[in-house]
């Protein structure tokens, strides 16, 4: 029986801890392990994030072909156990969603989802954070809701936001017994 490593797509919204998670996940499972994360890649989509979520909030308008081909590579690996995909999209991009076999969504409440990327970004002044908090009033949070309406109800598995990152990744790992099986 030829080998094919377990590929989990970890999901939420920006500042919703999928980095931190996919990567304390990675650590804790020690070998064998390919962390792909979507950041990493400069995909064809969408230019302006507000007027999609407005116009069409559908993930396929997004080219993630370059992601497809770092996972198939990856299966191939016999070293590779598992491969995590630190991933916005869940399993809502036609050309990903046949390679992943199980889907996590972190639920992050917005208002701690945009206080983590305060925190996180690195912003120059005063007004600059003005800004993209105002942006984000304007047209991003429209753009978040629509993720969670649908990239939520994708998921294989919802795990609250809120909990402690050792939390969160002891319940991945109890979801990733019983799914192995």
């Amino acid at each position: 029986m030829k080998h094919k490593p377990y590929v989990i797509s970890i999901a939420a919204v920006s500042g919703g801890g999928k980095t931190a998670v996919a990567k304390h996940l990675a650590a804790k499972w020690n070998k064998g392990v390919q962390l792909i994360h979507f950041d990493d890649y400069e995909l064809k989509g969408p230019h302006h994030f507000g007027e999609w979520a407005k116009n069409s909030g559908d993930y396929n308008d997004w080219d993630v072909l370059p992601i497809v081909v770092d996972i198939c590579s990856s299966l191939e690996n016999p070293a590779v156990e598992i491969i995590i995909l630190d991933y916005p999209f869940s399993t809502l991009n036609t050309q990903l969603q046949h390679l992943i076999d199980l889907s996590i969504y972190i639920d992050t409440p917005l208002d701690i989802a945009m206080a983590r990327r305060i925190v996180r970004d690195e912003f120059s002044s005063i007004t600059e954070i003005r800004t993209n908090c105002q942006s984000y009033l304007n047209e991003g949070r429209r753009a978040y809701q629509v993720m969670v309406e649908k990239v939520k109800t994708s998921a294989d598995i919802v795990i609250d936001g809120t909990l402690q990152l050792e939390e969160i990744t002891a319940r991945i790992f109890t979801n990733i017994k019983q799914e192995r099986k």
